[in-house]
């Protein structure tokens, strides 16, 4: 029962100097993984049984809702707001300029175990990086790690996308003096045609006056407020 956390800066104006807590979560459990914890802890009651008490639960909440009633459980309490101002009163409610909405908050029974048995650990938190994982020569997909200059070519993982305006961020080939973690044999070159530019893809222009010799291809992005990280490809790749 540890609720594990990490911590990160606090940019909120009144929080110079401190740092926040994020919940780490194992991992979001959706209906089927509560059924399957019920299972592990009441072996006798079938998974049917239970899903179809769960069904009429909250077929009867609804219900209930709808015919304007408050309704408390263990699991929570459920109940109505109305949203949007109304102009005088006689105003009545309008479906364009009103919304009704649910609120939904721990129930009382719920709140008051959780904060007897939850119990907190720090661990250390993921800074995202880019992280570019797979080329593709779009011009030529059999020749795969080659650099065809003028041609298109594609890049795919994860947290690739950049801010083009920015001349720091973008998609960068670094000419190499010999292997993958080699010296740079010279300036990285910033590739300025970058038709796709999304998380998981960049689909791009390779620069048509590409010198020949073997390159390491760089994604540079700006995560949070300023800071600039950079993720390579861990292959080498050729241009001829």
């Amino acid at each position: 029962m540890t609720i594990k956390y990490h911590l990160h800066k606090n940019h909120l104006p009144n929080g110079a100097d401190t740092y926040r807590a994020r919940v780490a979560y194992v991992r979001a459990v959706n209906m089927e993984g509560v059924l399957d914890r019920m299972v592990m802890q009441h072996s006798t009651i079938t998974r049917a049984d239970m899903l179809a008490v769960l069904e009429e639960f909250l077929g009867a909440v609804l219900q209930l809702l709808l015919d304007g009633m408050r309704v408390m459980t263990p699991f929570g309490e459920f109940g109505l707001t109305i949203k949007g101002s109304f102009e005088s009163m006689e105003d009545k409610f309008h479906a364009g300029r009103h919304q009704i909405e649910l609120v939904l908050k721990p129930g009382k029974r719920l709140e008051r175990e959780f904060k007897r048995q939850a119990r907190a650990r720090k661990v250390e938190g993921k800074v995202p990086y880019p992280n570019p994982r797979r080329y593709l020569n779009l011009a030529d997909p059999a020749a795969a790690d080659r650099l065809i200059p003028g041609q298109m070519a594609r890049l795919t993982g994860s947290h690739l996308k950049f801010d083009p305006a920015d001349e720091r961020q973008g998609l960068f080939l670094v000419p190499l003096t010999a292997g993958l973690n080699s010296p740079p044999a010279g300036p990285a070159m910033r590739v300025s045609q970058v038709g796709h530019n999304t998380n998981r893809q960049l689909i791009f222009l390779l620069p048509p006056d590409l010198s020949p010799g073997s390159y390491r291809l760089e994604v540079r992005a700006v995560f949070g407020v300023d800071s600039l990280r950079t993720g390579r490809l861990e292959e080498v790749l050729l241009s001829s």
